[in-house]
């Protein structure tokens, strides 16, 4: 509908301006023959005459790089051309100013020969954009290979990562670490004001090496409780100095702090959990936090996410390399016939070419 009433109204204006045109030898002859041409024409066609004014000499003050997509139809400042719409000395102002650049752009110029003339800057803009689009096109084209190879390769090292931290799970959840409370009640030989539960953790050695110090957290939950468990995190050193590989054996006593409401009935916590955070190996500061090995938190973070943005950049090319030849030729539709629409046909952003 849109480009049926476009179609009517440049009809009018060329059969409106047909036989007259614009006189640029000064200013006045300018307003005077601008007057005459849009005397007998509608506001719309004198909007589209005004546009096509407003493209020109801005083309020819500013160049092509400065033109922008709002200025092929729909510039705001087309008002200056239409005599009447402002003062007529600010009018002729402005005439006299832009006819110092040559009188060459409009002098004998009909409607119909204004609009060829803007329709050919219009063709040229959407030529740029374009030419831009095919060049886009073809370095999606060939970064596509190297994005795919880039991809395939954190999801081979993803893969190898991820096959040891299963196997670290399971290594760990075969330590099979179990509580075992011995005593609720106030600390040994002193008075306090609040009650400990004592104990120890059972555990297997499933690891390679001998440890001699592991970190737990406890969770202490009472029956059939719904309430939030009291939880602690607990360094313990193993009761006979180390446990050797494949071997069972328990850690040194602890004793955790609770309220003196606390229940002293040790059975009252059959529903408690521990769960082994990290081990120290025997002769060896350094903690075993059961991550894979020949990569930090942080680089697994960095892999993962980098991974992620790559599977990303790939689906929105594949996306692009389906919308891609449509949009060409729309653009190319344009180029051939300029025409009014409201926005250039809609295309996938694929953003920065890496990942």
């Amino acid at each position: 509908m849109k480009l049926k009433i476009l179609s009517a109204v440049l009809i009018s204006v060329f059969v409106s301006g047909c036989g007259k045109a614009i006189d640029g030898k000064n200013a006045n002859t300018m307003y005077e023959s601008l007057s005459a041409i849009m005397k007998d024409m509608s506001e719309q066609e004198k909007k589209s005459l005004a546009q096509d004014l407003t493209l020109l000499f801005g083309h020819r003050e500013m160049g092509m790089s400065e033109v922008g997509f709002s200025d092929l139809y729909d510039s705001l400042d087309y008002d200056v051309f239409v005599p009447g719409q402002v003062g007529k000395s600010e009018q002729l102002a402005f005439f006299r100013e832009l006819l110092l650049g040559g009188t060459d752009l409009v002098t004998g110029k009909r409607a119909k020969d204004l609009r060829q003339d803007a329709d050919e800057i219009r063709s040229q803009w959407f030529a740029g954009v374009l030419a831009r689009r095919k060049e886009e096109k073809s370095a999606v084209v060939a970064a596509l290979p190297g994005l795919q190879n880039k991809l395939s390769e954190y999801q081979q090292r993803l893969a190898a990562v991820e096959a040891e931290e299963a196997l670290l799970a399971q290594k760990k959840e075969q330590m099979n670490p179990t509580l075992d409370l011995t005593r609720i009640g106030p600390p040994k030989g002193s008075f306090y004001f609040y009650n400990v539960a004592e104990g120890r953790v059972r555990l297997t050695n499933t690891l390679d090496k001998s440890i001699d110090k592991v970190r737990v957290e406890v969770t202490l939950r009472k029956n059939a409780e719904d309430g939030k468990p009291a939880v602690f995190g607990v360094e313990l050193g193993i009761r006979d100095g180390s446990l050797s590989t494949g071997e069972s054996g328990e850690t040194d006593a602890f004793a955790l702090r609770l309220e003196k409401s606390a229940s002293r009935e040790v059975s009252e916590y059959a529903a408690s959990s521990v769960a082994i955070k990290w081990v120290t190996f025997a002769g060896q500061s350094e903690r075993f936090e059961f991550s894979p090995t020949g990569v930090s938190p942080a680089e697994l973070w960095r892999l993962k996410s980098s991974a992620k943005h790559c599977e990303e950049l790939l689906a929105r090319i594949v996306q692009y390399n389906g919308e891609i030849d449509a949009y060409l030729q729309g653009v190319q539709d344009l180029v051939d016939t300029p025409r009014d629409i409201d926005r250039l046909p809609p295309i996938t952003s694929i953003g920065k070419r890496e990942c």
